[in-house]
């Protein structure tokens, strides 16, 4: 297949779609439309982020990942207070399970319940927002939604200091 610019085929590379694929499934909640489905990556855009994957389940579907700015912000921010913590990662991962975070965060001491509870649900919004516009196709996203994302990770930010 000749993929039209920016896209290009990383089929030839295995530890790059293997590596994709485990992100795609680390992203994944137990809710999303995708979670569980068998997929495989097809291609991705050298101008961002997008990843292009086909789901392996009969229908001829695909679908593209545009990684949300907002969320990946704050989730690394999160992720940083979690390594200086020497918190345990999943599986040898040198990073969290996205679900992990905001479970770690409702836990941690350090901080005052009322703001634990405001970065937990910040994440958690912050999460369905990315997976809303990543991989729900039929959800039509506005400006304010974006605002909102970003507004989202102000609060992360501030309330880590």
């Amino acid at each position: 297949m000749e993929w039209l610019m920016p896209w290009h085929s990383v089929a030839d590379d295995a530890a790059q779609v293997a590596g994709m694929e485990l992100e795609l499934a680390r992203e994944l909640s137990a809710e999303h439309e995708l979670y569980g489905l068998p997929v495989r990556t097809l291609a991705r855009r050298q101008d961002c982020d997008d990843v292009l994957f086909a789901i392996e389940d009969g229908t001829g579907r695909v679908a593209v990942s545009s990684i949300s700015r907002a969320y990946y912000a704050a989730y690394c921010a999160v992720a940083h207070r979690m390594v200086e913590q020497s918190v345990k990662f999943p599986q040898g991962w040198d990073n969290p399970a996205h679900d992990q975070v905001a479970r770690w965060i409702a836990g941690n001491r350090s901080w005052p319940a009322q703001d634990r509870r405001r970065l937990a649900q910040a994440m958690q919004r912050l999460r369905k927002a990315r997976e809303d516009a990543d991989y729900r196709p039929r959800i039509s996203l506005a400006k304010s939604d974006v605002i909102r994302s970003l507004n989202e990770a102000g609060v992360i930010f501030r309330l880590l200091g």
